[in-house]
């Protein structure tokens, strides 16, 4: 049975892999995408990328990131406009195996719903840390999230952790 994948080109794969690893702040990005359907799972391809800039940030820490909710409707837009879905990016300070935080998971347990609502898309959400990454797919609005199975790119596959999938409760229950 197919998996969701994320397929990137190299450069883009740079881009916000850089973006989001730069500092000692987290960061956040999105990544616009075509998603098309292989036996029930979401398939992405990257068309293109958007880098959060700080003047979009409410708080913007060492361990939180918050979007303003007017960065939040400009990237919702722009995707809708376009046709396509949104991939969620942020990044962990530290040299730890990535993974939603409670805080990250309290978040997307509200927006990750709305967003594959309002563009009638799914959602993925990933967190990045320094040599490791983490994702949740939402297929549909009232559907608890699946794991990522892969980032191609070119033809390398980056694997997620799969620590938060793990975490999650079974069941009806959503992140």
């Amino acid at each position: 049975m197919a998996r969701p994948l994320l397929t990137i080109q190299p450069e883009m794969h740079e881009a916000v892999w850089q973006h989001l690893l730069s500092g000692r702040k987290e960061e956040a990005a999105f990544i616009l995408s075509r998603v098309t359907e292989v036996e029930g799972a979401p398939q992405f391809v990257g068309e293109d990328l958007y880098l959060v800039p700080p003047h979009e940030l409410l708080a913007h820490g060492a361990y939180h990131i918050a979007l303003t909710d007017e960065a939040q409707e400009k990237i919702i837009k722009l995707a809708w406009k376009r046709r396509l879905a949104l991939v969620e990016l942020h990044s962990h300070v530290g040299d730890w195996p990535a993974a939603f935080s409670p805080s990250d998971l309290s978040g997307l347990s509200d927006f990750a719903p709305h967003v594959v609502w309002r563009l009638r898309q799914p959602y993925l959400a990933m967190v990045v840390a320094s040599s490791t990454f983490d994702a949740l797919v939402w297929s549909s609005r009232d559907s608890p999230p699946t794991s990522l199975d892969a980032i191609v790119v070119d033809v390398v596959r980056f694997r997620p952790t799969e620590l938060t999938i793990r975490l999650l409760p079974r069941g009806d229950d959503r992140a």
